[in-house]
């Protein structure tokens, strides 16, 4: 048996996988969840969620007004 969090009830309640983040990052997410009456998965998905769909909706602007997409970091293994 797995105990994993992906594998966990509650990841396949609350649709959840596990990230890495840092420790300082952590750290002010609980407080900044403590005085939003959240949890930290609560917050860090809100957070995260909203500066992603900014970040996709810059994208989409650069991509239709024919700028150069940013390169950034690859993955493991891409080439």
């Amino acid at each position: 048996m797995s105990t994993g969090l992906a594998d966990s009830v509650i990841a396949q309640q609350r649709n959840a996988m596990a990230v890495k983040l840092t420790v300082e990052a952590i750290k002010a997410a609980k407080i900044a969840a403590a005085f939003k009456g959240m949890t930290v998965m609560e917050y860090a998905s809100q957070v995260l969620l909203q500066a992603a769909n900014r970040d996709i909706e810059e994208g989409y602007c650069q991509r239709a007004s024919g700028s150069p997409a940013p390169i950034g970091r690859r993955k493991r293994g891409e080439k």
